[in-house]
């Protein structure tokens, strides 16, 4: 492969399930500090895209070209649920996700106990090392499974719907979270139905609904008169301290 300049590149993708076209034609390129917003209504193909991205999902027609040394992390929908008996620790917990880039017998040893440590503290959850995973509350658990996508370092970091269980005062924490990470050159993909709130931290909104309908800024995005409905207010910039409601 060529020296590529973006982290992914994704060139006239389709991805069906059997008769159904979930994905149709897409093409994009994702370039490396890129904080992106995916959005799109329920069955829009989001989520089928990312697991394409991921090599989870085969494509139908086109092509998706990443270097084969790009690590990335995955926070999948739904992680919050844990059950309340599941006997995992906080630590064995985010211990799997470095498990996987490991040969047989897979075993942690003293470094990756104390990169365990090194993400607890980032995240701020070392006073939950020890506990059972599904002791904790939602945000929480949140966190923990954030931790696990970050363990490896990952040069891109790709999370599904991660605020649909958080309540206001947590969604706020994880973008604070998310707006450091990627201040460090951690590039993210964030599928997410609260661009409006995504919307102060991202640089880029890419709006789908089978096809990429939209692919540009989120300012661009409130501008557009098609989409604007799907955004509730958004501050105005130059110094006005006025929100627009969208209608």
């Amino acid at each position: 492969m060529t020296k590529q300049t973006s982290v992914i590149n994704v060139n006239n993708v389709t991805v069906k399930y059997q008769s159904f076209m979930a994905v149709k034609e897409v093409s994009f390129s994702i370039k490396p500090g890129d904080f992106v917003a995916l959005i799109g209504a329920n069955g829009s193909g989001k989520t089928t895209l990312v697991k394409a991205l991921m090599g989870l999902l085969s494509v139908s027609n086109g092509k998706i070209q990443k270097s084969e040394s790009l690590t990335i992390g995955y926070l999948p929908q739904h992680t919050h649920s844990a059950e309340r008996n599941f006997p995992a620790t906080v630590e064995e917990v985010v211990g799997m996700g470095l498990l996987g880039k490991k040969q047989f017998p897979k075993r942690l040893n003293r470094d990756d106990m104390a990169e365990i440590g090194r993400v607890l503290d980032y995240l701020d959850i070392c006073d939950l090392r020890k506990k059972r995973i599904g002791a904790l509350s939602g945000g929480q658990q949140q966190r923990v499974f954030l931790a696990r996508a970050l363990v490896s370092d990952p040069q891109l970091l790709i999370l599904d719907e991660p605020t649909s269980a958080l309540d206001e005062s947590m969604r706020e924490q994880f973008f604070a979270i998310m707006k450091r990470l990627n201040a460090k050159g951690v590039t993210i993909i964030l599928v997410t139905h609260d661009i409006a709130t995504a919307g102060e931290y991202v640089s880029r909104v890419m709006y789908m609904d089978q096809s990429l309908i939209f692919d540009d800024t989120f300012d661009a995005f409130c501008e557009n008169q098609q989409l604007s409905p799907f955004v509730h207010t958004h501050p105005l910039k130059h110094g006005k301290d006025e929100r627009r409601d969208a209608s």
